[in-house]
């Protein structure tokens, strides 16, 4: 994202029009004597509401008096992208760009030098050497990441005589353990007990950290270990973490991811304190509508090689428990339940639209937008015979709709059968889907 966002600062100052797309804002773009349009989509997978019209548009515009550039920063590869891209008949090509390679030998021995150079310096301690790194570097080409590079160095530092003997993953659970072990030492001194304070900060990954409201409705429900604290945040705003009035959210994502991991789901709990779903209702409040990218991108770091095995399972699990336990929170969450989410949302996403759709069953019109959805994220996952139940239901709730009004319900009707018709396919009913076709190439005539 910053390596993009200089590019387009670059362009800019060369005379052209560049900078970020963002969701709910207009994509028309004053052009004037601009001598180029440079256009920046930041995790396009899940904006797919933004990404998708652009990727019409360009495709109805194959000529411009101007160069176009579209730059999609995805953690999805490029084969990913082959089938939304379609539409632009190979002006979609795969650029240089197209997917980050890792930095050169030389590139990537410059960074662990400087990095370690940098931290040594400010934690006091010394030079590590630096006669393994090379072949570290060379072991796996994931080594050679920034990420992964810039982790070596510290942990080189912090640990010479381990130093370039850890995989890039382990690095990165390294490193978010050794907060963790810091954030425990803390809790303690502070008379908050061992884990109180990296429970705050592990929810806090979930959300952008936390504000003095959210930590004390927690403290209430229990999550300090030594019961509750009516001033708890004036205990925690004196800690390191607490900046511009609120606990901070740790970086970067995928360490922190880890932290998370190993905070909330340890080796004697691995699927979390049975009080979480509630503390993750808690923290999450105010944050819903843009939940469903930032738990896409959580699941994705926590399965990332090495990170923190097996705990997207478990963060699922407490997620789903947070609905179970009380349905009604389901209605704070419509919004992930109404977007487009990537693949690894996509569970919490069907989980909500399914409770929404059983608790609104009087509102068939709602109920039956719900259902829809559901059936969606459920083929994205490949639970084909729940998406096909889900699509059914839909179908014929909308069906009921469009016959006593027509001009109000026709048009999701056959929205609904399209959807019908993709889950029948998927679960190798043709006959049936076939049957629905027809009847919506009907509706489609007469509409």
């Amino acid at each position: 994202t910053r390596l993009a966002a200089t590019a387009a600062r670059h362009l800019r100052e060369r005379g052209w029009t560049a900078g970020f797309l963002r969701s709910g804002t207009s994509m028309r773009a004053a052009m004037g004597a601009s001598k180029g349009l440079f256009l920046i989509l930041d995790y396009p997978e899940e904006n797919l509401d933004l990404t998708r019209p652009l990727i019409q548009a360009l495709a109805a515009t194959p000529r411009a008096p101007y160069p176009v550039r579209i730059l999609l920063l995805s953690r999805r590869d490029f084969a990913h992208w082959e089938g939304e891209t379609l539409a632009l008949q190979g002006r979609f090509g795969q650029q240089p760009v197209a997917a980050a390679t890792p930095l050169g030998l030389e590139e990537t021995m410059a960074l662990i030098q400087e990095a370690a150079a940098r931290f040594a310096q400010h934690a006091g301690l010394p030079l590590p050497a630096f006669d393994r790194a090379a072949s570290w570097a060379e072991e796996d080409p994931s080594h050679r990441l920034p990420l992964h590079a810039a982790a070596a160095a510290v942990h080189a530092v912090l640990e010479p005589r381990a130093a370039f003997g850890l995989e890039g993953g382990a690095i990165l659970r390294y490193l978010a353990n050794r907060e963790r072990l810091r954030v425990r030492r803390a809790s303690t001194q502070l008379g908050l007990g061992e884990a109180t304070l990296g429970r705050l900060l592990a929810l806090g990954v979930m959300t952008e950290g936390l504000t003095a409201s959210a930590i004390q409705a927690l403290a209430a429900d229990g999550i300090a270990e030594n019961g509750p604290d009516a001033v708890l945040h004036r205990t925690i705003a004196t800690t390191p973490w607490w900046k511009n009035g609120r606990l901070a959210r740790l970086q970067p994502d995928r360490m922190a991811a880890a932290f998370l991991g190993m905070e909330l789901f340890d080796a004697a709990f691995p699927e979390g304190d049975e009080r979480l779903p509630s503390w993750m209702s808690i923290a999450l409040t105010g944050h819903e509508t843009g939940f469903g990218g930032r738990l896409g991108r959580l699941l994705f770091d926590l399965e990332a090689p090495g990170v923190a095995p097996h705990s997207s399972r478990s963060l699922e699990k407490r997620l789903t428990a947070m609905i179970e336990q009380d349905p009604d929170r389901a209605a704070r969450f419509a919004p992930v339940a109404s977007a487009a989410v990537s693949y690894a949302a996509a569970g919490f996403a069907a989980l909500v639209a399914l409770t929404l759709a059983r608790l609104l069953q009087e509102d068939k019109p709602r109920a039956a937008i719900y259902l829809n959805n559901a059936a969606n994220y459920l083929s994205q996952l490949g639970h084909r015979e729940d998406a096909l139940t889900a699509s059914r239901e839909a179908a014929d709730l909308y069906r009921a709709l469009a016959r006593a009004r027509p001009e109000a319900f026709t048009r999701n009707f056959i929205i609904s059968l399209g959807t019908l018709i993709g889950a029948l396919a998927a679960a190798g009913q043709d006959a049936e889907a076939r049957g629905i076709r027809e009847e919506r190439e009907r509706l489609t005539g007469k509409s």
